[in-house]
């Protein structure tokens, strides 16, 4: 993927597409849900006890554009209900498919793919056909898209931490570069985070401090792009991702298969773990948790003089 990091790009639908698109979007209506009967709970279904920290209810929800997304069985969206306009409206099932098949394909238009995503296009085509069921009247649904979206770009810097991973300079490796999240910038970040409340300022400490204790000393793959936020984030990983296969060619687990390398975007790791719990005397006694595999250690890339001459270090 080739992705230019330097101009701000503009948004931009062939003619003949966007008549296309246009001529789809007129059959996407929005309608009154018909309300559902729901059965009542006899009290002699199972109940897992889950541990409930918290309870949201009606008066938690706030804003002026809620919105409810109806999930199927496989969790794939199936439909829309909008409550922003006071009554309910929904884009029902037989329509919803229509309306993500429109949405992929504005998406994959060459201007809108590296730039703006699906989620964004959703969005916009979703208030779109909200403002024509209110009768504005604003019949180019892809103008009306392509000017929304284009409200959406900006020039964003995003890191994704990778697990197991520290290297001493920065290291530029296909799109992105790999830098290491250090106690210097971890306390600029810090310095950014304030509050007027000193209840929510102690709660951004306190959220930073569990952070820091999370990403200090690895590194992360940080690309700067033009693009609206979520894109920006689905390049940067799909970029941080191809750096880090990349990477992996020079680790020891390429060549032996006695090794192991669990280096990969933060949270993608799969390192096998156990938790056991032991009662004496019908006590708790001993809560153990463990990894599987010792081979755990992070790989350390360091310069001794230059680029070409480094030296790797486990540190478990």
């Amino acid at each position: 993927m080739k992705i230019n990091q330097r101009a701000r790009p503009s948004l931009l639908i062939p003619p003949r597409q966007a008549a296309y698109f246009n001529r789809l979007a007129v059959s996407l209506e929005l309608k009154t849900p018909v309300p559902t009967q729901v059965q009542a709970n006899s009290g002699n279904c199972f109940h897992s006890d889950y541990h409930i920290s918290a309870r949201i209810t009606e008066k938690d929800i706030i804003g002026d554009n809620i919105q409810m997304k109806l999930l199927d069985g496989a969790g794939m969206p199936q439909s829309i209900v909008d409550y922003s306009t006071g009554e309910p409206l929904e884009l029902p099932e037989e329509i919803h498919h229509k309306f993500i098949d429109l949405a992929e394909q504005i998406q994959y238009v060459d201007s809108f793919r590296n730039t703006i995503s699906q989620t964004t296009v959703e969005k916009h085509l979703f208030e779109w056909i909200k403002g024509k069921h209110q009768g504005l009247d604003d019949a180019d649904m892809c103008a009306y898209v392509i000017k929304a979206c284009e409200q959406e770009i900006e020039l964003i810097e995003v890191w994704i931490p990778v697990a197991r991973l520290s290297i001493e300079p920065d290291f530029p490796l296909g799109n992105v570069t790999l830098k290491m999240i250090s106690k210097e910038r971890l306390d600029t970040w810090q310095e950014t985070l304030n509050s007027d409340d000193p209840e929510i300022q102690r709660v951004i400490l306190a959220q930073h401090e569990k952070q820091r204790k999370k990403l200090q000393g690895l590194s992360a793959g940080v690309i700067e792009l033009f693009a609206d936020q979520e894109r920006a984030k689905e390049i940067a990983l799909e970029e941080t991702g191809r750096t880090i296969s990349m990477l992996r060619l020079f680790h020891p687990a390429s060549m032996n298969p006695e090794f192991r390398c669990y280096c990969t975007v933060l949270g993608q790791k799969s390192i096998e773990s156990t938790t056991a719990l032991l009662f004496q005397g019908g006590s708790p006694s001993v809560w153990s948790e463990g990894y599987s595999d010792n081979q755990i250690q992070r790989w350390v890339i360091v310069t001794s003089l230059s680029i070409s001459e480094t030296s790797i270090q486990y540190i478990p």
